[in-house]
């Protein structure tokens, strides 16, 4: 990755990026784009919160507080919660300038179908973060609808991550990434019920 970052032309922008357990992308925006684009993703396992609302290199980038608050709201998990046990969190910086080593864009991305029983809870949780967010919520229902005839609540995965991201004098948007499910569709998760075993 650091050679890679270093043949675009971003020599400084390796040493810039948050600590993770692997860097499992690597993009380039190609075309006529004003300023192109490269993005580095890093893995993090075991992703709590806090954790999260360090992860941004950007100069004027998100608060932590706003980067924890996103955090708790996909992946549903509350503040006594110790972090992401499954699938693992991504954060994405994009570079732009080749004369500096800071970032002009950041996203947090979370792996919601991980930590959901079935597509519904993914649903309501991503309707709010795009509410919160001041964006449409019902542009998700119309792209679920045009995917799949299935009620959400008969699979899990159609809705696969959430993501936060922030971008150099834009405002923050959501971005939801749904699976196509071409193959087959992952049934809910069934929660089984503990029953308490007889003393004898």
């Amino acid at each position: 990755m650091r050679e890679a970052l270093h043949r675009l032309g971003h020599r400084q922008a390796y040493d810039g990026l948050p600590r993770g357990a692997g860097h499992p992308f690597l993009a380039l925006d190609l075309g006529d784009w004003a300023e192109p684009r490269v993005k580095v993703y890093v893995r993090h396992d075991n992703l709590t919160a806090g954790q999260a609302g360090r992860l941004s290199r950007m100069d004027s980038g998100p608060g932590p507080a706003a980067v924890e608050g996103f955090f708790r709201a996909a992946a549903g998990l509350g503040p006594d919660a110790t972090g992401l046990g499954g699938r693992p969190g991504l954060s994405c910086h994009s570079f732009t300038d080749t004369r500096t080593a800071r970032p002009s864009g950041f996203t947090l991305h979370i792996p919601v179908r991980d930590y959901v029983r079935h597509d519904g809870e993914a649903l309501v949780r991503a309707s709010r973060v795009l509410r919160h967010h001041g964006m449409d919520a019902s542009v998700l229902d119309r792209a679920l609808a045009a995917l799949t005839e299935r009620r959400p609540e008969d699979g899990v995965g159609l809705i696969a991550y959430l993501a936060l991201a922030h971008q150099r004098d834009r405002a923050p948007r959501v971005t939801a990434y749904l699976s196509s499910e071409a193959y087959a569709v992952r049934p809910p998760v069934v929660e089984t019920v503990r029953r308490p075993v007889p003393v004898a």
